[in-house]
């Protein structure tokens, strides 16, 4: 049974990891994993993290969804404690910040994404929207650019750049 596990975990790391993973493995490795025995274990905690990582985040989209904003925020940023590597769970909190109003949060969460996903148009628009209602022009007009660049299509960018310009 051991060896079972072991070839398992084996294959499943084989199959290569993002850096932002990776680091995960390093901090599992170094800091709660027996010697000999990480592999095993690494594929046990990483399989149940994004699991549950997973089901946070379905359950805060349905909050979101029905207009139930605090809770779906209670779902995403637990879905981002326990895999906080991965930029959905930060997008989706953004924007359910911005329901709220809640501006500087919704900007924190929509830079992340960006810093995980820089060439995303998406994330420059809403991150520049939040800007826009928090009242930085300055910051709103450079993100609504940079998503026009990425995208030209981007119909939000250019709908509050015009509106942005007209003021």
């Amino acid at each position: 049974m051991k060896d079972y596990k072991s070839n398992i975990c084996l294959t499943f790391l084989k199959k290569g990891f993002s850096e932002n993973e990776t680091g995960i493995r390093k901090m599992v490795v170094n800091e709660q994993m027996p010697d000999n025995t990480y592999n095993t274990h690494f594929f046990y905690f990483y399989y149940f993290a994004t699991q549950d990582a997973r089901n946070y985040l379905e359950q805060g989209k349905a909050f979101a969804k029905s207009n139930l904003q605090n809770a779906a925020i209670r779902c995403f940023s637990h879905s981002i404690k326990l895999f906080p590597n991965t930029p959905f769970p930060y997008y989706y909190r953004g924007f359910s910040f911005m329901e709220r109003r809640n501006y500087d949060k919704a900007i924190e969460d929509f830079t992340t994404v960006i810093s995980f996903k820089p060439e995303d148009s998406s994330s420059f628009s809403l991150r520049g929207f939040a800007y826009k209602e928090a009242g930085d022009i300055d910051k709103a007009k450079t993100d609504f650019a940079r998503a026009l660049e990425l995208n030209p299509k981007d119909k939000m960018a250019n709908e509050c750049l015009e509106e942005i310009n007209k003021m």
